[in-house]
């Protein structure tokens, strides 16, 4: 378990967004939201590829994305 501090407006806007659920719920479908919503406009340029060719493609830019992220952070 990790402490993270936001600013009391993000906190007001997550806490409106969350019902009953717990923030860790709350937070983890927005990130999920926002990967797939990043993996969808990735997607609209594998218009030319066969389906096999796309996957592969963007497991191999979801790698070198990976990796690059490693090394930044």
């Amino acid at each position: 378990m990790k402490n993270i501090m936001i600013r009391e407006d993000v906190y007001l806007k997550v806490k409106e967004l969350k019902g009953t659920k717990s923030f860790s719920e709350i937070i983890e479908e927005l990130a999920k939201s926002k990967i797939e919503t990043r993996k969808r406009n990735l997607r609209s340029y594998f218009g030319t590829y066969e389906d096999k060719q796309s996957r592969e493609l963007e497991k191999s830019i979801s790698e070198v994305l990976r990796i690059a992220k490693g090394r930044l952070f």
